[in-house]
C-alpha cells in the first residue's frame, strides 16, 4: 500500500463512477472522463496498488431472489453464571 498516493481530479472522477457502478466498462469511464481506456485502466489499477481501491462488491435484491422478510433479532447474554 503506498500512503504517498495523491488523488487527482481524473482519479477522483473515475472513483465517483465507481461508486455509483463497480461493473462500469473502462471504455465508458473514459469517454465520460475524455481519456482513453488504457489511461483508465492505468489509473485504476495504481490505485488498487496503493489501497485506495480495494474490492467491488454486488449488491442483491433480496425481493428478487424471494425473500420478503426482514427480522431483526437480538440476543442477551449474562456472563455471570454459578456452578
Amino acid at each position: 500500500m503506498n500512503t504517498n498516493f495523491q488523488l487527482d481530479s481524473l482519479d477522483r472522477k473515475i472513483l465517483n463512477v465507481l461508486i455509483e457502478n463497480a461493473r462500469t466498462p473502462f471504455l465508458e469511464i473514459a469517454r465520460e472522463c475524455g481519456v482513453s481506456g488504457a489511461a483508465i485502466h492505468q489509473r485504476v489499477k495504481k490505485m488498487e496498488q496503493a489501497g485506495i481501491i480495494q474490492k467491488a462488491t454486488l449488491k442483491l435484491s433480496p425481493q428478487a431472489l424471494g425473500y420478503f422478510t426482514c427480522a431483526f433479532i437480538g440476543i442477551q447474554f449474562n456472563l455471570t453464571t454459578t456452578r
